[in-house]
């Protein structure tokens, strides 16, 4: 009867390991989407965002409304994703000012060109983090896009600090 013993504790063992944050996606491989080609754009405005909006600021990709009302940035999925793993985000805004009166700050993140996380806020409004985690909802292969899009009415600063996938898995194809 205690032969068995051993071999539960270590399939328990296997089921139950740390989860693992990997990356999806790195500062610096952000690029500006063109506003014929974002999926976001239907939602507001044509106005085109300069492209020194957005950079790379202390590791962080940035978004400065100040030279774009409204960006999206994509970047190429850095990792494959099941729909059931759960995905991390963070993302933050120093305190949110405008002129306009009700307007509103607006964050999205895509996992592909669906939604999967938005924030909106109204301004003005303090300086905030936003950490969110949920199911990814959708398979992700390398390569695959990973949008950020910030609508904001008024000059202020979008951070995106990660977007991880958290899984048990050991394995991880990345891209190349």
């Amino acid at each position: 009867m205690t032969r068995w013993v051993p071999s539960l504790v270590l399939l328990w063992c296997v089921g139950c390991a740390d989860p693992v944050q990997a990356d999806l996606v790195a500062a610096e491989g952000w690029t500006l989407v063109p506003l014929s080609e974002d999926p976001y754009a239907d939602r507001y405005a044509d106005q085109p965002c300069d492209e020194r909006g957005a950079s790379v600021e202390n590791g962080l990709i940035e978004i400065d409304t100040t030279l774009c009302r409204f960006a999206t940035l994509v970047h190429p999925a850095l990792l494959s994703v099941r729909a059931d793993e759960p995905v991390v985000a963070v993302m933050f805004h120093d305190a949110l000012f405008s002129e306009e009166e009700g307007a509103t700050g607006t964050s999205i993140v895509g996992l592909g060109p669906g939604v999967w996380w938005e924030e909106t806020m109204p301004i003005p409004h303090s300086s905030e983090v936003y950490p969110h985690e949920e199911l990814a909802g959708v398979d992700l292969e390398v390569g695959d896009p990973i949008y950020w899009h910030v609508d904001n009415h008024g000059g202020n600063s979008w951070n995106l600090s990660h977007i991880r996938v958290e899984s048990a898995r050991r394995e991880v194809r990345r891209a190349e």
